[in-house]
């Protein structure tokens, strides 16, 4: 069994001033490490999804129809996006955490660093959904919370429904200002009993973007 590192604060840490408006109850160790391998057991490991892609920068529109593969087990993400009579307009290849492969249209190339971010966050779409070193967990208002170090610098705050305990929001924090944000808005069981995003909607904050993905079809491999 994936074991869950935990090196927990007590308290509101974290929390704003909207402490004193929302009740908080700490999570313990054990009710943590059972919700997130309950969790984690549920994930499709390979599957391809077919999904409607909506890009929007500024005054920038783009959109798309998306084929996403995925293997967690192997670390592996392939995206390509193309228009309806079969125009590639981007193709993302991620092995091992590294974007492998990557072409994007010349309208999307002109905007430097974006470019390179959406390729990221594609992958943080469909990749570590399942928080390791928690150092604070705690229920408030219905959703439980995780906070995750990626550095001294970096955190990641993971949301999960107490209803159904799926991942509801995942959001990344540089100096201790929220960096970008992922929404997921539901998630599809297939016979198996293995769950995939059905929609997703990820907010840039730093970059100015969002990227939409509204999910059509679903293929377990």
């Amino acid at each position: 069994m994936r074991r869950i590192l935990f090196i927990y604060t007590i308290g509101c840490v974290f929390l704003s001033s909207g402490c004193a408006h929302f009740p908080v109850k700490p999570i313990s160790r054990d009710e943590t490490q059972i919700l997130l391998d309950d969790f984690q057991s549920r994930l499709a490991n390979k599957y391809e999804i077919l999904s409607l892609v909506v890009f929007k920068y500024r005054f920038f529109f783009l959109s798309s129809l998306g084929m996403t593969s995925v293997d967690l087990a192997q670390d592996h993400l392939a995206v390509a996006g193309m228009t309806p009579v079969g125009i590639t307009l981007f193709k993302i290849v991620s092995d091992g955490g590294k974007i492998t492969q990557s072409f994007v249209i010349p309208e999307l190339l002109k905007r430097g660093n974006v470019a390179k971010a959406v390729a990221e966050n594609i992958r943080d779409i469909y990749f570590d959904l399942v928080p390791g070193q928690v150092i604070s967990a705690y229920n408030r208002d219905g959703k439980i919370y995780f906070r995750t170090p990626v550095s001294d610098r970096i955190q990641n705050e993971y949301v999960f429904s107490d209803k159904d305990r799926t991942l509801m929001e995942k959001r990344l924090y540089k100096d201790g200002k929220l960096f970008w944000r992922i929404f997921y808005g539901g998630w599809s069981v297939d016979s198996r009993g293995k769950i995939y995003p059905k929609g997703v909607r990820l907010l840039h904050r730093a970059y100015k973007y969002q990227l939409l993905l509204n999910v059509k079809e679903v293929r377990p491999l």
